[in-house]
């Protein structure tokens, strides 16, 4: 019986999670030259009927959650500290950013809004639904005119900002407990690797064409020659080069483990810990060799390393069934959140 409620948790968590992308998705796109962008996409969104479908759900949560702290939702366990570096990373990517030249506004009173909602969120789960329309109106300013080269960079954590969202609704069923709050939102986190680990078996004719032809030396040269590493000089690159060469082969079984064992990261809390550690090594490599920082995912992993290091006193969290919980979740809604298939082929074909 457990084991059949906690996979019933996870589906019903992962439906309201598709429902409210689709009321997120009619957050209009503000005019970013009025005096406010916030007020301007609130006005705009209210004729979208998605987004007036939003706002039953706001309101839930903030009713159900109102004076309720993290602890209520998290219990006893340490994943407080990740819930806060999700907040963080968005408030500096919403709120942070310079002088808006394209629009010729700074947005300083919208911006106030960001860092003020996110500030609340910290302490208070019923601020989540405003910090989300907050966050998702500054994005709006990057999606279509500008571009938005941190597309990728922002997907793990507006997915788990969403999932965060469904599961707040749930406030009130006894089914859902803090282990279960847990294990989804890391499964959600866990989904942004799965997806990348299996575009490498995709990305050549041949399943294990990446695995033996790709070569991450040549991703190092060719970040070089493109201006996206400024770690090296000439001599350097051909240092490294010849230095990375002969440990292609193993740094690439590195990577698959990393991406791909991560099914099992709910056996125990040293594997957890293990497994995400890597992922911070897996990215601190990429940004050596290319130039190219996921600097919100190496966030996140270290956050979800401080929440594991020491063994949860909580029990139930680590063990064969929340391991299966996470693999079942992970396997069976991977395709359908916002994970970017980060595969390549770096070979001297595909220069």
């Amino acid at each position: 019986m457990p084991a059949l409620r906690g996979l019933a948790v996870l589906l019903v968590i992962f439906v309201l999670y598709r429902l409210l992308r689709i009321g997120i998705g009619g957050i209009a796109k503000a005019d970013y030259e009025s005096f406010s962008f916030l007020t301007s996409s609130l006005v705009r969104s209210l004729s979208d009927g998605r987004f007036i479908l939003l706002l039953p759900a706001a309101v839930a949560i903030g009713w159900l959650h109102r004076g309720g702290t993290w602890k209520e939702v998290l219990g006893e366990t340490r994943f407080g500290i990740v819930i806060w570096a999700t907040v963080v990373i968005l408030v500096w990517s919403a709120a942070l950013y310079p002088f808006n030249f394209y629009y010729g506004r700074a947005h300083l009173l919208d911006r106030l809004a960001v860092v003020a909602t996110g500030a609340l969120c910290l302490r208070y789960p019923a601020a989540i639904p405003v910090f989300t329309f907050c966050v998702m109106s500054s994005y709006g300013q990057w999606r279509f005119t500008l571009g938005d080269p941190e597309i990728t960079n922002r997907k793990i954590v507006l997915d788990l900002l969403f999932t965060l969202n469904a599961i707040l609704l749930l406030r009130r069923w006894k089914w859902l407990n803090p282990n279960l709050v847990v294990i989804t939102l890391v499964s959600v986190n866990l989904i942004h690797y799965w997806i990348p680990g299996l575009a490498k078996f995709d990305a050549g004719n041949t399943a294990v064409e990446w695995l033996v032809e790709d070569r991450p030396s040549n991703m190092m040269v060719a970040g070089y020659f493109v201006g996206w590493n400024q770690l090296w000089d000439e001599a350097g690159m051909v240092q490294l080069y010849q230095w990375l060469a002969p440990l292609e082969f193993p740094l690439k079984i590195f990577v698959l483990v990393v991406e791909l064992a991560l099914l099992a990261s709910f056996f125990n809390h040293r594997l957890m810990v293990a497994l995400t550690l890597g992922r911070v090594l897996l990215h601190t490599g990429i940004w050596i060799l290319s130039g190219d920082t996921f600097w919100n995912w190496i966030l996140l992993q270290l956050a979800i390393t401080v929440a594991f290091w020491r063994k949860p006193k909580v029990e139930g969290l680590f063990g064969p069934l929340p391991a299966a919980l996470s693999a079942i979740f992970v396997l069976w809604t991977s395709h359908s959140y916002q994970a970017s298939p980060l595969g390549w082929m770096d070979s001297r074909l595909f220069e």
